[in-house]
């Protein structure tokens, strides 16, 4: 071999080591990068459940939930889920943005599922407040989230308790609950 096409040789053979660490370099940065995103991802997850949750506990929404516990004890006739029912909206929207990947699955269950497991029976039981909203208004995508939701996060409860099955609160944990819910008026009040 003469000295030319050797360095030549040699030259190709570098360059080629320079494309292969290069190579290299860039999918670790793809790795660490989407790292990054998925961290980043439930970083902005859990900022958004802790303020979900701060704002359902506030004394606005505390009001809110004491009024339409009280309509579901007290008065189920004259709720109108198609309407002005602020709580079944808050959970539709939670479950959308549970839907699309924006929240964590299982934040959401961590921080609200003990609250929609109760709320949920309680709207759905006879009548049936979600379906009669629906027919009503002709709108059979109305609190279509909620429902997938509450399908989704029962699953995932049933996992979490390492269970094969999902099992619901009684009517009487229903009932408790939303005396108890009522109560939450009168504290939000004094503050």
């Amino acid at each position: 071999m003469d000295p030319p096409t050797q360095w030549t040789q040699i030259s190709a053979i570098a360059a080629c080591i320079g494309v292969a660490v290069t190579s290299a370099g860039v999918i670790v940065a793809l790795i660490f990068h989407s790292k990054n995103l998925k961290h980043t991802r439930l970083s902005t997850s859990a900022k958004m459940v802790s303020d979900l949750v701060s704002l359902f506990h506030s004394e606005e929404w505390l009001a809110h939930r004491s009024h339409f516990a009280k309509m579901l004890l007290q008065d189920r006739s004259s709720i109108d889920p198609s309407g002005d029912s602020p709580v079944l909206e808050f959970f539709e929207e939670l479950a959308y943005m549970t839907k699309r990947g924006i929240l964590d699955k299982g934040m959401v269950w961590n921080s609200f599922f003990w609250v929609i497991e109760r709320y949920y029976p309680a709207v759905t039981g006879p009548p049936n407040l979600l379906e009669k909203a629906r027919l009503d208004s002709h709108s059979f995508t109305l609190y279509r989230e909620l429902i997938w939701l509450y399908k989704e996060l029962s699953t995932l409860c049933a996992k979490e308790e390492g269970s094969s099955v999902y099992m619901p609160p009684n009517a009487e944990d229903v009932k408790h609950f939303l005396e108890g819910e009522i109560k939450l008026g009168s504290v939000g009040s004094r503050s």
